[in-house]
């Protein structure tokens, strides 16, 4: 076996030139052919179980004994025997066991492999025949037609003759025909470009905004032209639309929702073309587009009608299921604050990170879980940690919401990362297989968490921005079966979206008749601020009140708790070298290691150094009041000639 070294892992070259022999992009095939992925297979073998899975895809039949191939086709194929009802769906669950990276790697390659089946099909169908058909050819012919049903049969067909033309140049008979391309899309729809610098393409037929840079327009784009997006052809093509984007109309692109405070009008995309604008009045459905923004909606979620029947029953259901440990409806009422805020990002450039704390068996998954697949479909489910920032970052810029199921660990890095995301700010997120190009991105993304111990977020700038809410374990009598809790989601999701949809509607009227308040009451004073005028539309107030009394604590608590600083500080009030006398942060940080290590090495938890016992004292300055005052000794501190200042005195 051949093996090339990259520099990060080794390729499998044998397997790498034959899929790349098959059409499959050449960044998916390095990824598909990594030694720590399916490198070392037998190639001929895996190229086997690709094609046949391709063929499923097309809905041709395959009679293969599937445990001879390689992994993962002898998992995929015998899933896809046994439930074809929908083989998109059925592929994509099956992959779940592998990286992020593999699975759009494994999806792109089976797609490119099946598209081109397709086409080579196609190709034979449309030859000149001396007889007419066989019913299996016609049978062969109609299934084709049904996955790869030209866009503009009338363009196709130009640009095909452009392209084996005779006379020109090949590279003017493609500049050319790329120009009837561009024509016919100016005509059919526009090119759109975001403040951020990405470009799109919004096909007005079906009112579906494209990334230029997306699988899904290259599929697209493929239907349209008849170029492979293996060949040269495709390349040309892409690149003409790429470079009209750069040309296109200015405007934002965005997910789910998007609050036009001009107006006073929010706007909710049903994922599949439609939107719907709610004044506080009414709620209307429009195209999208119709408005000052646009929709960009992921394949994976699911379309919805809702049903506006319900009373709000099933909207309350959803939002309390989480078992609550302590102050129930303070925590409820946070809670579904939470999910419901998520559609007013613009009226929130900090954004709440949400945690679900408590140990194994409280629900806490299962809660968020039903919350995304009523609000996103089947398909959207709680994901784990990304083991480095630039997975996280593309995860949460293409989400909008992003639940990260039991994140106990954090390392530094993704901690930075968590606060810019809270905050809103640009970052940078590196293209793939590139050396040098970057993307900015702005986070919109609402971030939620299970935890057991979550003290990987307890740092006092984190801590600031989370709503810890704790949930305790439920009792065996009280468990129901999953499958039976998640079918049952599956039939309630028309009503949860009408729920939903009514229960905006009725925040936009109170938005349009009331001011916001200019403050909150926590350090995320805007959402803290839209809280208040959502417990005001819902006539919940002094819930809303007791809410955020239980959050303060919780944070106070969580940020203190288990802390070296404190445990130090206590340990020298209560010691004989205690003096009532200010403090500099020198002499504190002495006199409390000693009261706490004696004359030991302090472990890792100890600041190495003043300045950074200073800098946590500070950060920390008003939890600490407050716990020390419940112990019988006020705390306080002021800046003397530059110098910080702390005097605790008995009560």
């Amino acid at each position: 076996m051949t093996t090339v070294d990259t520099g990060k892992a080794q390729i499998d070259a044998i397997l790498l030139s034959a899929l790349t022999a098959e059409g499959v992009r050449d960044g998916d095939a390095r990824e598909l052919a990594r030694m720590d992925a399916f490198g070392g297979s037998v190639a001929a073998s895996w190229i086997a179980g690709m094609s046949a899975v391709a063929r499923m895809m097309n809905r041709q039949p395959v009679s293969l004994d599937w445990g001879t191939l390689p992994r993962p086709w002898d998992t995929v194929g015998a899933l896809l025997s046994s439930n074809g009802t929908d083989n998109a769906k059925t592929l994509a669950s099956s992959l779940t066991s592998w990286s992020l990276e593999v699975q759009s790697a494994l999806v792109n390659a089976v797609a490119a492999v099946a598209m081109m089946q397709a086409a080579m099909e196609a190709t034979a169908a449309h030859l000149p025949m001396q007889t007419a058909p066989s019913p299996k050819q016609a049978a062969a012919i109609a299934a084709t037609a049904r996955y790869m049903r030209p866009v503009d049969q009338d363009l196709m067909r130009s640009v095909q003759r452009i392209l084996v033309r005779e006379k020109g140049a090949m590279s003017q008979r493609r500049k050319d025909a790329g120009q009837q391309v561009i024509e016919w899309m100016v005509t059919h729809g526009k090119y759109i470009r975001s403040p951020l610098g990405r470009t799109y393409y919004l096909y007005s037929k079906s009112r579906r905004l494209y990334a230029l840079d997306s699988t899904a327009f290259a599929s697209f784009l493929y239907l349209l032209t008849g170029a492979n997006p293996s060949s040269v052809d495709f390349r040309y093509f892409l690149a003409d639309c790429k470079t009209a984007g750069e040309e296109g109309e200015q405007l934002e692109v965005l997910r789910v929702a998007h609050w036009d405070e001009t107006h006073g009008v929010l706007r909710i995309s049903r994922f599949d073309g439609t939107v719907y604008r709610l004044d506080g009045m009414t709620i209307e459905a429009e195209a999208n587009g119709d408005g000052p923004i646009l929709f960009e909606d992921s394949m994976a979620w699911a379309p919805y009608v809702p049903d506006f029947g319900g009373n709000g029953d099933v909207l309350t259901w959803s939002l309390e299921l989480p078992n609550w440990e302590r102050a129930g409806e303070a925590c409820q009422c946070i809670y579904s604050a939470w999910w419901k805020t998520s559609f007013f990002s613009e009226l929130c450039p900090t954004r709440p990170i949400l945690v679900l704390k408590g140990e194994k068996g409280s629900g806490k998954t299962m809660a968020l879980r039903v919350m995304l697949r009523l609000m996103f479909g089947a398909t959207t489910d709680v994901c784990g940690l990304p083991d480095k920032a630039d997975s996280f970052i593309a995860m949460t810029s293409n989400a909008h919401i992003v639940v990260l199921d039991n994140m106990d660990t954090l390392s530094r890095e993704l901690r930075d990362k968590f606060a810019s995301l809270s905050t809103g700010k640009l970052d940078q997120l590196r293209e793939l297989y590139t050396t040098n190009e970057t993307r900015t991105i702005a986070y919109r993304c609402w971030l939620a968490i299970t935890s057991r111990v979550p003290d990987t977020l307890q740092r006092d700038d984190l801590v600031d921005r989370t709503l810890i809410l704790p949930v305790a374990r439920i009792e065996d009598a009280n468990r129901s079966r999953e499958s039976l809790f998640l079918k049952e989601v599956a039939t309630r999701r028309s009503t949860w979206w009408g729920d939903l949809l009514t229960a905006l509607n009725t925040i936009v009227a109170e938005l349009r008749s009331g001011d916001m308040p200019d403050r909150g009451g926590l350090r995320m004073e805007d959402w803290a601020a839209l809280g208040t005028v959502i417990a005001r539309a819902e006539g919940h107030e002094a819930v809303w009140a007791s809410g955020l009394k239980t959050v303060r604590e919780e944070q106070s608590a969580f940020l203190l708790e288990d802390n070296a600083i404190v445990q130090a500080i206590t340990a020298w009030l209560g010691s004989p070298s205690f003096t009532p006398m200010p403090q500099t942060t020198r002499h504190l940080y002495e006199a409390a290691r000693a009261a706490l290590f004696g004359i030991d090495h302090p472990d890792e938890s100890w600041p190495r150094s003043v300045k950074s016992f200073g800098r946590q004292l500070k950060g920390m300055q008003r939890e600490l009041q407050t716990h020390f005052r419940a112990q019988g000794y006020e705390m306080t501190w002021r800046t003397l000639h530059g110098e910080q200042l702390y005097e605790f005195a008995k009560r």
